[in-house]
């Protein structure tokens, strides 16, 4: 019984630790909503809050915080409404909003103990609920909230349980150490990474510098004789002239002990860098051997088993399958697997929102089980493997596996594809779509049924430099199988070029370096791919996924980098692979929390910073199947009767949209201009001459509608043809953009790369 309590107490304490972090997020969110002024700002702080919310009553009902999870699911169910624009955002709502954030701070501050808020816990549960449905409600005035406790830790105390470690000495004595410190002690050790770093540069160096040394001698060992011969020469001409005799000895002989001194000189300089390289190669041992050591044992101080993580989840997975009316057996395998602490924090919400999503929507009823000749206790199973350096956990019920029909469905209800876009799919290009926010295949409930879940699980694994894939057999079950690594701090990078630019791609995800011959590149559907292992692969030019200043490949051969994430892969060309090196990752503080296509950044031991690139990023941004890649060969494109000389303005938000329009009018003759949004777009056509504007319609500051009425607004451009391109392709916004002024309006979803040129041409 004993340790039954000591086991909830640290439980909650590891509660009250993430429902703070939760809180903040709320309280962060609440306030940017009532600041910004931007409609499309607005949605994604709302879906910011939603996941805030949405998280902390999953971690509130693994303690049976019964109070703290009725309350979030309110206010989840309001920010649902908010973001379906069921609900339009006012003082007022703005004002019941703060009063349940403080509510939730109340409640998490009494810890459960006390019951002084219950009558104001309905009473916002039921105005929350009024709200998210549009129906007026009514609170009485707040009473004055106790100042928030925050929580404190005293020097040489632990945090919470899973946040201190004991140190074991020969003598099995233990100290208990604050996480915080150790954080520190493993920070100040990944620093000594750039240090050693930077003495094997020195070495690399020196040895360059004795190679010189080498070549000098070779060409000092050819001449030599020559100046030999020349000197025997000068001594017989000075023989005959006895005028010139003495002085042209003397200075020869000059000449002579000069070369003579110069060749000891650099014998000398040559064994001075010997001995210079000998003794840095020895530094460089002595402190690659010590930082090594030491990253190595302050990172086995910070390991972790997933069974710290784990323990908690039979008694979650009891609670959440009776609540469901389900029976639900839990099988853990391999939760001895020790893995940074670091990285199990940021995994705490991935594996509740997988566990939810198995008894949630995969495993039936038990009479439903029985129908189908099953148990009628159904199996969740959590495996964990050491996979080549990393970590690989398999989540997988024994449930009806995810229905085609109802992924269309849902597709199709929230607007992300026509009914004749969702039919064309197959079941396996269906799948990605399962980790779209927004997408569920079950109605609303407390437990599922939002579609949020599993777009927690991909932006945190991915964000940990990991990858997520899922397998699905009808009436077989579902398995989600992630693969992360077992440590955060130092990995192989692979370093590319890519013009005057260097790049690192994580070598665990990299397949491998190929050379490809132009002639050996084929394309299908308007896209480059080539041959490898005998499966087609995508190929991409790096710079421009990366949007960097354009350079074609030159050569007849080109260099790329095959790099894998689950089960996709993409060949991005660059200039050069420069090598493979140990990498230190650095994140890009606050102020950059989250760039497209960038993990972190490195420090070479030149001391040249480099950034780290996020290899899912690039293969959702090389793949994203919005416009056709354009041409590794664009000189080849078109032909003759190219329409030269004419000006068209690009107006898109979105950087590889952006830059893919570009290049496919630039690949047919056109002159482009790019603008960033509506306003950017406007100002540059008042810059300039353009005889046609190119432009998506969902944008911030000015969207496409917008900005076709201020130019048809305009008596300067208002014969200026506008070619709207979207993804909405509604009935109700194509009569939009017609009444706007635009002169044509092309669907993304059912682009086409001559459609777009065609209607160019026609209208320019």
């Amino acid at each position: 019984m004993d340790k039954d309590a000591e086991f909830q107490k640290r439980l909650l304490a590891t509660f009250a630790l993430e429902a703070q972090e939760h809180l903040k997020g709320i309280t962060d969110g609440l306030l940017a909503l009532e600041q910004q002024g931007s409609i499309q700002r607005h949605a994604e702080i709302i879906e910011t809050v939603f996941r805030e919310a949405h998280s902390l009553k999953g971690a509130a009902r693994a303690v049976t915080r019964t109070d703290v999870e009725a309350l979030c699911q309110a206010l989840e169910g309001l920010f649902s409404a908010l973001k379906r624009k069921e609900v339009e955002l006012s003082p007022a709502l703005f004002d019941l909003m703060q009063r349940a954030r403080d509510l939730l701070a109340r409640l998490l501050a009494e810890g459960g103990e006390q019951r002084e808020t219950e009558p104001s816990r309905r009473e916002m549960i039921e105005a929350l609920s009024s709200a998210a449905k549009g129906r007026a409600y009514r609170l009485r005035e707040a009473a004055p909230l106790e100042a928030e406790r925050p929580a404190a830790v005293t020097e040489g105390e632990p945090v919470a349980a899973g946040a201190s470690v004991s140190l074991s000495t020969a003598t099995e004595e233990t100290v208990r150490v604050p996480a915080a410190k150790l954080a520190s002690l493993l920070l100040l050790s990944e620093e000594m990474v750039s240090a050693k770093l930077s003495v094997g540069r020195h070495v690399v160096q020196m040895r360059e510098l004795r190679l010189r040394s080498g070549s000098w001698r070779k060409e000092w060992a050819r001449v030599l004789p020559e100046l030999q011969t020349v000197g025997v020469l000068l001594r017989g001409l000075a023989a005959g002239s006895a005028e010139m005799a003495g002085e042209d000895a003397g200075a020869l002989q000059k000449i002579m002990e000069f070369l003579k001194w110069n060749e000891g000189f650099l014998k000398s300089q040559e064994g001075r860098s010997s001995l210079y390289l000998k003794s840095a190669e020895r530094s460089n041992r002595m402190l690659g051997g010590m930082v090594d050591t030491l990253l190595g044992e302050v990172k086995k101080v910070m390991m972790f088993p997933f069974s710290s993580l784990l323990e908690a989840f039979p008694k979650m997975v009891r609670d959440l399958s009776r609540d469901c009316g389900k029976e639900v057996e839990l099988v853990i395998r391999g939760d001895e697997l020790e893995i940074d602490r670091r990285i199990l924090e940021e995994m705490k919400d991935p594996f509740l929102h997988l566990v939810r999503n198995c008894i949630g929507h995969g495993i039936e009823l038990p009479l439903e089980r029985e129908g189908k000749q099953k148990r009628r206790q159904g199996t969740l199973t959590i495996s964990i493997a050491p996979r080549e350096g990393r970590a690989e956990i398999v989540v997988s019920d024994d449930g009806a596996g995810i229905d085609a029909k109802g992924i269309r469905s849902a597709l199709v209800r929230g607007g992300t594809l026509s009914a004749d876009q969702a039919g064309e799919l197959s079941f396996a290009q269906l799948l990605p779509f399962v980790f779209q926010s927004g997408v569920s295949t079950t109605t609303i409930t407390e437990m599922s049924g939002r579609g949020l879940g599993l777009a927690i699980v991909r932006e945190k694994v991915e964000k940990l430099g990991g990858s997520i894939t899922l397998e699905t057999e009808p009436e077989r079950g579902t398995s989600f199988r992630i693969v992360l690594p077992l440590t955060v701090a130092t990995f192989r990078g692979i370093v590319v070029r890519v013009a005057d630019r260097h790049f690192v791609i994580p070598a665990l995800q990299v397949g491998r370096a190929v050379r490809v011959k132009r002639e050996e590149v084929a394309t299908v559907q308007n896209r480059e791919i080539i041959e490898q292992n005998g499966k087609s692969v995508a190929l991409v030019v790096l710079g421009r996924i990366l949007d960097l200043p354009r350079g074609e490949p030159q050569g007849e051969q080109l260099q790329a980098v095959l790099v894998t994430v689950g089960e996709q892969s993409v060949a991005f060309v660059v200039d050069e692979v420069l090598n493979e090196r140990e990498v230190l990752m650095k994140s890009l503080g606050p102020q950059l929390s989250r760039v497209r296509n960038i993990a972190g950044a490195t420090l070479l031991g030149s001391g040249k910073v480099v950034p780290i690139l996020n290899v899912s990023d690039l293969i959702k941004s090389a793949l994203r199947g919005m416009l056709p890649a354009e041409p590794l060969l664009p000189s080849l494109a078109g032909g003759a009767g190219r329409p030269q000389g004419r000006r068209i303005l690009v107006v898109e938000d979105s950087i590889t949209s952006r830059n893919l329009l570009r290049n496919i009018l630039e690949s047919a003759g056109y002159s482009v201009t790019t603008a960033v949004d509506g306003v950017d777009g406007f100002a540059q056509l008042k810059n300039g001459r353009f005889d046609l504007v190119v432009s998506d319609v969902d944008m911030p500051r000015m969207d496409g509608f917008q900005l076709t009425a201020k130019i048809r607004g305009d008596r300067e451009y208002a014969e200026l043809p506008v070619v709207l391109v979207t993804a909405l392709a509604s009935q109700e916004d194509r009569e939009r953009g017609v009444d706007a002024g635009a002169s044509a309006y092309v669907v993304k979803g059912s682009f086409d790369q001559s459609d777009l040129l065609e209607t160019v041409q026609r209208l320019c």
